[in-house]
Order: C-alpha cells, then sequence, then structure tokens
C-alpha cells in the first residue's frame, strides 16, 4: 500500500482487493458508483451483461473501517470529477487522458502500475493480484471467522473451494489447544 500511495487510483485498487478479497479484473476494476454503499458497509458485486462474476451471482462484500475510509477519501476527490462535462460512473477510470487512455474512461488494468509498486515494495517477483484475494480467504479463515461467511464473500461456489485455504494456516490449529483468551485449557495444562 504504501508503494502505491503517489498513486491514488492505485492505492484504492490495492485497497479494495486487500481488505475484500473481491477479483482483481473481472470485479473490482468494474466497480461503479452505484455499487459502493458506504451507508450500509458494502460493495455489491453485479453480474449482468457486461459486467459479470465469476460464479454468474451478485454479492456483497462487507467494508473493513480501512477501506471505507479509502473510498470515501477516493469518492470525494474522483466522484464527482468531470470529464468533459461528464462525471465517469467507474470507481476506478483514468483521471487524465493520455496517448494510451481517455479522461473518464474505465481502467482496464493496473497490471504495470502494480507490478512496479510490488518491485518498490521488493515483493516477489510473482507477485500479483489475485494473491491479495488469497490473503483474504486466509485472514478471514485464520481470525476463526465463519467459513460459511467467507464462502459468500467470496463468491465460491463452494465451501470445499474456501475450505481449501486452511492447510495454508497452522495457526488455525492452535484452537484446538487454547481458550478464546489465549491460555491452554485446564486439560492442555
Amino acid at each position: 500500500l504504501k508503494a502505491a500511495e503517489s498513486n491514488p487510483m492505485l492505492h484504492t485498487f490495492v485497497t479494495v482487493l486487500a481488505e475484500t478479497g473481491v477479483r482483481a479484473y473481472s470485479e473490482a476494476l468494474q466497480l461503479q458508483w452505484p455499487d459502493v454503499d458506504l451507508a450500509g458497509g458494502f460493495l455489491n458485486l453485479r453480474s449482468e451483461p457486461g459486467q459479470r462474476t465469476k460464479s454468474g451471482k451478485a454479492r456483497s462484500v462487507p467494508l473493513t473501517a480501512r477501506l471505507k475510509a479509502t473510498l470515501r477519501e477516493h469518492a470525494a476527490r474522483f466522484r464527482l470529477a468531470m470529464y468533459d462535462g461528464v462525471r465517469s460512473p467507474f470507481v476506478f477510470h483514468h483521471p487524465s487522458t493520455t496517448r494510451r487512455a481517455i479522461a473518464g474512461a474505465r481502467i482496464t488494468s493496473f497490471r504495470e502500475s502494480f507490478d512496479n509498486a510490488a518491485e518498490v515494495a521488493k515483493l516477489q517477483e510473482a507477485f500479483r493480484p489475485h494473491d491479495l484475494r488469497h490473503r483474504r480467504v486466509m485472514t478471514w479463515l485464520a481470525d476463526g471467522k465463519n467459513p460459511v461467511h467467507v464462502k459468500e464473500a467470496m463468491g465460491h461456489a463452494s465451501l470445499a473451494t474456501t475450505m481449501g485455504y486452511t492447510h495454508l494456516l497452522p495457526e488455525h490449529l492452535r484452537a484446538l489447544v487454547e481458550e478464546q483468551g489465549g491460555a491452554p485449557t485446564e486439560k492442555a495444562k
């Protein structure tokens, strides 16, 4: 996130991916302003012609406090911006016209910007936006969140897909020998 701070669109994009686990190109970059429900605290992913989720089903993903703050700041800066007298409907749009982009048009890829930020942050060369989706699933499961809720938020077709992430999380096994406060149970002593 720190490496993306100089590019507000990229910074918001990375925050959306890290905090929600939505798919980078087929979901995050399709977001339009009406899909962002700051009052209710959700990103609403529609699935309709021209804007389809992988499963083909619409879903809502809750916003963390950090993401709400980032989206409020992003909206204050870009939601009402005019480009040749027109507001962009897209959350992620080009803020200026260049030889490769038209101001207000939807951004279709952050690949180069993302890779540059990952390099500045000294992340593995193979790090990609989809890794943030995996991170979100794993952190929710490691934090003991209900796997059914995680499945719904991620748009997985089956609970088996969601639970497939648990093999990456040895931390969840600690719950077998710890009480909620972290102290060993009487039987474990």
